[in-house]
């Protein structure tokens, strides 16, 4: 049947169009606006952005049967379909002309990696505004010290301001899916809001130390770094388990480390 959710695209479809008018609304598109609506579906967002004062609106839809319907049906000189895999495509080179915004039904089975492609592009995107999974949204705003605090909320916390706009019902979903969902707002900072030292390190650190939260992070990142005794070396304090730290202490920890790997090779080298 053409239209008819697919479960190896992780396919639920949006069908409460008052839900989809607050989610564009909440977006508050303006004169002018690039917007990329990734996985429009059905088209029910796509609709109310088209009505809406956003200037072209690029959609991405991996599915060539709704790709088709949605041509036919919003055939627009704003509206530009790509019929692809939203993670096969090089956003680098798609986005770096403009100053893009991002809404959403993101496909559940595929939420993460696409929300990281997307902070990959950050420079180019002031805000993305997308469903995802309630668990998702959760780790995106957790604090330190809580359960859901790990590497999406430092990483995306580091570079955005993430808001969990509302929740919303699995009734509003065609077929009805297993998991609750919230709308997530994530707004890239324009100024750098941390001085982070080496970005792939100091991401690279957030997933070494996470990746074992329940261990101290001396152990840790003792083996990460090949550097025994690394309590007398820096000044943070790494009896501690990561979730005690905040963004801007890990921030603080990342660039300690750097110029203690730096000042170890200068002194290898002069030696």
């Amino acid at each position: 049947m053409a239209g008819a959710p697919r479960r190896r695209w992780s396919q639920h479809f949006l069908t409460d169009n008052r839900l989809a008018l607050r989610i564009v609304e909440s977006m508050k598109p303006k004169a002018g606006d690039s917007v990329l609506e990734i996985g429009p579906g059905r088209g029910v967002l796509t609709s109310f952005l088209l009505n809406s004062q956003a200037g072209q609106i690029v959609a991405v839809e991996i599915d060539p049967e709704l790709s088709a319907m949605l041509k036919e049906k919003y055939g627009n000189e704003r509206f530009h379909l790509i019929t692809e895999d939203f993670l096969a495509i090089d956003w680098k080179e798609q986005l770096r002309a403009g100053n893009w915004r991002v809404i959403g039904n993101l496909p559940y089975a595929i939420t993460s990696p696409i929300l990281f492609r997307l902070m990959e592009c950050r420079q180019w995107i002031h805000d993305i505004t997308v469903m995802v999974q309630r668990e998702v949204a959760d780790r995106l705003t957790g604090s330190p010290g809580t359960r859901t605090y790990g590497i999406p909320s430092v990483l995306f916390q580091a570079h955005s301001r993430v808001e969990t706009l509302f929740h919303v019902s699995r009734g509003s979903f065609f077929p009805v899916p297993g998991v609750d969902s919230s709308v997530i707002r994530i707004t890239f900072y324009r100024k750098p809001r941390y001085s982070i030292m080496n970005e792939v390190f100091f991401t690279e650190m957030v997933r070494a130390v996470f990746q074992q939260r329940r261990k101290m992070m001396r152990n840790t990142l003792a083996t990460w770094m090949g550097i025994p005794d690394l309590d007398n070396k820096v000044r943070t304090d790494l009896s501690l388990r990561p979730e005690a730290l905040g963004v801007s202490g890990l921030v603080d920890l990342s660039n300690e480390l750097q110029d203690l790997k730096r000042s170890l090779s200068a002194g290898q080298s002069s030696g």
